[in-house]
């Protein structure tokens, strides 16, 4: 490790500087995870959505969600779009689809 600079400062005040050498090697680093993020938040209609409770509250009465709550939704629509795309699909029932909304638009263009 090379040596480096550190500057402290009191409350405010500078301090003196002083050189670091390994044995300034840096620690553990512990991350806490706050609800930071809603300080502040509002939602697009004003309401003040800034703490966790506040944020669920209001999207339970407005009947909103969040994308995690679609996870088990995506992952069976992806399913389907594969057994699409490989093939494996019910191709008579969608080619009747097909052919019935032709038939309603070409009904549509002769009157």
């Amino acid at each position: 490790m090379s040596r480096r600079r550190i500057y402290y400062t009191r409350g405010g005040v500078p301090c003196e500087p002083y050189e670091a050498g390994d044995e300034a090697e840096p620690g553990a680093r512990l991350q806490i995870n706050l609800d930071t993020h809603y300080d502040g938040a509002r939602a697009t209609d004003g309401t003040d959505i800034s703490t966790r409770r506040r944020h669920r509250e209001y999207m339970r009465r407005t009947g909103f969600t969040v994308a995690d709550d679609y996870k088990q939704e995506w992952a069976k629509k992806a399913e389907q779009r594969e057994c699409f795309r490989s093939g494996d699909f019910d191709k008579t029932g969608r080619t009747e689809a097909v052919e019935r909304a032709m038939f309603h638009v070409e009904g549509r263009k002769r009157r």
